[in-house]
């Protein structure tokens, strides 16, 4: 339980000092601008080194020039301190941008949480020996809370059941805190940090972007909730009173996302990618009548060693964001480039919850530009086809290859496949047979 209570934070509270605005520029073509601000989500954190973040999906799928600003643990005031610190450069590119993606809000909430859980667990003295609530960061870190907690004592604490009762109260609180609007009964009671804080924050984001670019279009990701597991997982792992705070945990995530992304559909000159309905895919459980939610799936957080657990997208993940949001931007491409090799890629693709799988469907292009086996790899089988297509077709004969597989294997483009095709696929696949993780597209591009 220790672990997963340590998934539920690492990494996403690792706050980084403001510095200098740098961003990670790539290129992939010149069809589109698109510029990237955001925490961890958007960063790609946790990735592994022959794995994408959404942004690089993106940036291959539109042939676009990318730059992304994301940084681990950005909140809408570190965002907004990015903006305003561009200098005259960045603010040119940003001006050209077609599309601004934002990720950002998940920290402020899980900044606000972690302090109120700090001072919940000095309530209910399960703070380690020698820690008050006079010694709780303003912005906890994850070394923070799992340094000051004593889990032992909330262990024991949440095993007597008048004292999970009130676990429910705090967890209920913390929900209104965060969630509660100006007019809503009681409303004075409560910080409201969701509309008072983290939403003016991101409409001083939106401002400042469009100051310096009335025309793009801003695309704001909303939350996904990371607390979802399988039933199995849950009845290894959730027994006795850890079951009961985790049961209540989850409740009070999906309420929390349901209720900012409700928030953040008030936002003027933006446009939602709703992560959280992908993400949130579900069945319900014959026997118990008990919902079972995807989040799993897309994250680490189930992850066989609980050294690895992460909150973060896996591969998947980030390849369910990266429909979504080119579902929003709503410019398909038959040519799916690494939209496709991802997908084709992935070890459980049989098992990817089907209503992101219905996004992917709409989005997923009909070839990936060089893979004319269509298997997820670009290597030397597919630049033998070419070259045997470019004999039959060169002693008269007819194409061996469907029209789409043609598309595919001409990857210069100039209308015809011969040599110069399957030496490309050929470079590339030296390249990254020695562990270089540039695109197909990167390359061509030079």
């Amino acid at each position: 339980m220790k672990k997963i209570f340590s998934a539920i934070f690492a990494g996403v509270l690792a706050i980084s000092p403001l510095s200098a605005v740098s961003a990670s520029a790539e290129t992939y073509g010149d069809e589109m601008n698109i510029t990237v601000f955001g925490d961890s989500i958007a960063s790609g954190y946790g990735l592994g080194v022959k794995e994408y973040s959404y942004p690089q999906i993106l940036g291959d799928y539109y042939s676009a020039e990318l730059d992304n600003y994301a940084v681990p643990g950005y909140d809408t005031e570190d965002v907004l301190g990015q903006l305003r610190g561009l200098d005259s450069a960045q603010k040119s590119k940003l001006a050209d941008s077609d599309v601004v993606i934002l990720s950002v809000g998940a920290n402020d909430m899980i900044q606000y949480s972690s302090v109120y859980l700090l001072n919940m667990a000095d309530r209910i003295n399960t703070l380690k020996s020698g820690y008050t609530a006079a010694d709780i960061p303003e912005k906890p870190s994850f070394d923070d809370v799992e340094r000051m907690i004593d889990t032992d004592a909330f262990k024991a604490y949440a095993g007597n059941p008048m004292n999970a009762l009130n676990i429910s109260d705090e967890l209920q609180t913390l929900r209104t805190h965060l969630t509660a609007k100006t007019g809503d009964s009681n409303s004075q009671l409560y910080d409201k940090v969701i509309e008072q804080d983290i939403v003016p924050g991101i409409e001083a984001i939106v401002a400042e972007i469009k100051a310096v670019n009335p025309n793009g279009r801003i695309i704001l990701q909303n939350i996904y909730n990371p607390l979802q597991f399988t039933k199995e997982f849950e009845a290894a792992n959730f027994t006795g009173s850890y079951k009961t705070v985790m049961t209540l945990m989850k409740t009070t995530f999906n309420l929390v996302t349901k209720d900012f992304d409700q928030q953040l559909r008030g936002i003027e000159g933006v446009e939602i990618a709703d992560v959280l309905t992908d993400f949130s895919s579900y069945y319900i459980d014959n026997d118990t009548a008990a919902e079972y939610r995807f989040g799993w799936y897309f994250t680490k957080v189930q992850a066989a060693d609980r050294d690895d657990m992460d909150i973060h997208p896996n591969q998947a993940g980030h390849l369910a964001i990266a429909a979504k949001i080119i579902g929003v931007i709503g410019e398909t491409k038959e040519d799916g480039g690494l939209l496709n090799l991802t997908m084709a890629r992935l070890e459980d693709k049989a098992g990817y919850p089907d209503i992101a799988l219905q996004t992917y469907n709409k989005t997923a292009g009909a070839y990936s530009l060089g893979d004319v086996y269509q298997d997820g790899k670009l290597d030397a089988t597919d630049a033998a086809k070419m070259l045997v297509e470019y004999s039959t077709v060169s002693t008269g004969k007819d194409s061996t290859l469907s029209e789409t597989l043609q598309k595919a294997a001409d990857v210069d483009g100039n209308g015809k496949i011969d040599a110069s095709d399957a030496a490309s696929v050929l470079v590339y696949y030296a390249k990254t047979s020695t562990g270089n993780t540039i695109t197909f597209k990167q390359m061509l591009r030079g």
